[in-house]
């Protein structure tokens, strides 16, 4: 968990976090200045962003430039009235805050005109009672709330930060470099609606760091695998390519996984891998997993010796043991006809079946006989099927006639392993 934090913040505060502490500062001392070519430049910036989060396929980034291209028309044509324009600001924010809604798994253009036809109607509605009907709109610019012995808080600012922990919520809890994006971009927007004469800029600043996050996002897709997300097999190799002369490399492996699918189906697969990943996420001793393809997963060590390696996935492996995983019995049996009638293992479809989910790993050490990546990971797969070979769900540390079982050093370790032995 503390690994998942760290990222997260990582991701969270570069570089989005960084441009929006940078480009707020620019934008409140000189926007004000060249309101007129901000505004241009805000357009430009809101048609080159959208193009870039289409190329990338990421559907909210793409909803959320048509977004902020509404807020803008509205903003640089519109009446031009303080409280008109602060409301028009929460409107965004309320926009932005429904594509929460949304995941970044496909882009779909049907969404994109379903989004495109309400925004339409929305500031339709929203300009037409601002030129006509005024009077129903400016007082929810000057409402207040009371906090108690907190103070005061204004429908606006309640509206941009309700909006701002909700999604900062979402992006703690599964971060996603759009999701850092649009977190910053309703810190810049809230920003706006309070400097008005600068709010264009602030809009110009807000498609910038979507555009970065869209073109992340692709970063991120080549990189990562999009079921467990974990890096993938191409990260992998990147990192072993600057690995350096001193590292160690576990392979691991879920023990009869396609005895799992033909008996659960490929769903309840997809979630096995899921849980194992979840675990490899959190691996300790400095290691980074991977997923490389099927249910082979890899974790790399940078600068580890053998034996932390080989504790650390110990550890992990023993927690996995540890995991009761629950999975509803097939909607009708994978068994032949024949094994249906002799077999005294029944499973009764639909019906939930608590099972275990093992895995076996060989672990290896960059040694002056085995330096290059390659072999490395020659070994630690020699040391993943002497795992198999002496009865899978277990660490078997390589290389050749020195290969031994990972044994846990803590006392507490060892017990636990006598028991389950």
């Amino acid at each position: 968990m503390r690994f998942h934090l760290r990222a997260a913040a990582q991701r969270l505060l570069f570089p989005n976090g960084i441009l929006a502490v940078l480009g707020l500062w620019l934008v409140l001392t000189y926007g004000q200045r060249y309101e007129q070519s901000v505004g241009l430049f805000a357009a430009g910036l809101l048609t080159l962003a959208g193009f870039l989060a289409a190329r990338a396929g990421s559907l909210r980034a793409f909803l959320a430039m048509l977004a902020l291209a509404g807020g803008f028309v509205f903003l640089r044509f519109g009446p031009h009235e303080p409280s008109l324009d602060r409301c028009a600001a929460a409107l965004l924010a309320c926009d932005l805050g429904v594509l929460l809604l949304l995941d970044d798994t496909f882009f779909d253009w049907e969404v994109v005109m379903w989004w495109a036809g309400v925004l339409a109607a929305q500031w339709a509605i929203f300009t037409g009672a601002a030129y006509w009907a005024p009077g129903l709109i400016q007082p929810l610019a000057s409402t207040m709330f009371s906090l108690g012995p907190l103070g005061q808080l204004g429908l606006i600012a309640g509206v941009f930060l309700a909006a701002l922990l909700i999604h900062l919520g979402r992006f703690v809890y599964s971060p996603d470099p759009v999701g850092a994006g649009l977190v910053w971009v309703l810190v810049v927007l809230s920003q706006g609606q309070s400097h008005l004469a600068a709010v264009q800029g602030c809009i110009a600043l807000a498609a910038l760091m979507v555009g970065i996050s869209a073109t992340e996002h692709s970063h991120w897709i080549a990189y990562h695998d999009e079921l467990t997300r974990l890096p993938g097999r191409r990260a992998f190799n990147q990192a072993l390519a600057k690995a350096g002369t001193r590292y160690s490399v576990a392979v691991m492996d879920v023990d009869h996984f396609k005895n799992f699918n033909d008996s659960f189906g490929h769903d309840a697969g997809d979630q096995v891998l899921r849980m194992v990943a979840g675990h490899l996420a959190q691996v300790g001793g400095g290691g980074t997993a991977y997923r490389c393809g099927g249910e082979e997963f890899s974790v790399f060590f940078p600068g580890i010796p053998l034996a932390k390696a080989a504790a650390a996935v110990e550890e992990m492996r023993r927690a996995i043991e540890r995991d009761v995983f629950v999975v509803s019995g097939p909607a009708r049996s994978q068994r032949q006809r024949a094994e249906r009638r002799t077999s005294s293992r029944r499973i009764r479809p639909g019906s939930p079946v608590e099972t275990a989910v093992t895995v076996s790993i060989g672990v290896a050490e960059a040694t002056p006989r085995t330096n290059s990546p390659e072999e490395v990971v020659k070994a630690a797969d020699k040391g993943l099927y002497a795992a198999k070979r002496a009865g899978r769900n277990r660490v078997v540390v390589w290389p050749g006639p020195a290969a031994r079982e990972a044994r846990p050093k803590s006392k507490v370790l060892a017990k636990a392993r006598t028991t389950s032995a």
